[in-house]
């Protein structure tokens, strides 16, 4: 598995995965700008030229906050998810981040086993933040160093 930058030639299937994974996806133009935004880092896990999942991440300054992360139904459970959150604080330390911010919903224990298992800690509960169900959000951060 490589992981790397996200091109414009993976927003296709970066897209269609997060058709089929996030309940509010990112559309096909905006992720395509993400390409060409400075303040975007996304990066994608590939296998033999297919995308197999990825981490957005928007960086302001010393903090970044993980907007997305998803992997192919066809690869989950397989450390794709765990592997793009490592190389993700590599790459986000070497742009002079030093703090990760995501939040997740609270039903989702799978996700948040995930962010846990990777250094990230609940910082704060984000009361009725989500729709389609009403649910409270999880703030939850990681402290990251260079090297």
């Amino acid at each position: 598995m490589i992981v790397r930058v996200m091109e414009t030639d993976d927003v296709k299937a970066v897209s269609e995965i997060e058709a089929i994974s996030i309940r509010r996806p990112w559309s096909y133009d905006s992720l395509m700008d993400a390409c060409n935004d400075p303040n975007a880092l996304y990066i994608v896990a590939c296998e033999d030229s297919q995308v197999l999942g990825y981490v957005g991440m928007w960086v302001s300054f010393e903090d970044a906050e993980i907007t997305s992360v998803a992997v192919h139904p066809d690869f989950r459970r397989k450390g794709v998810a765990k592997r793009l959150l490592e190389e993700g604080a590599l790459l986000a330390a070497k742009r002079g981040v030093e703090k990760l911010f995501l939040e997740v919903r609270v039903s989702n224990t799978a996700a948040k086993n995930l962010y846990e298992k990777n250094g990230f800690k609940s910082l704060a509960l984000r009361p009725g933040i989500y729709e389609n169900p009403v649910e409270d959000g999880l703030l939850m951060m990681r402290r990251i160093t260079e090297g």
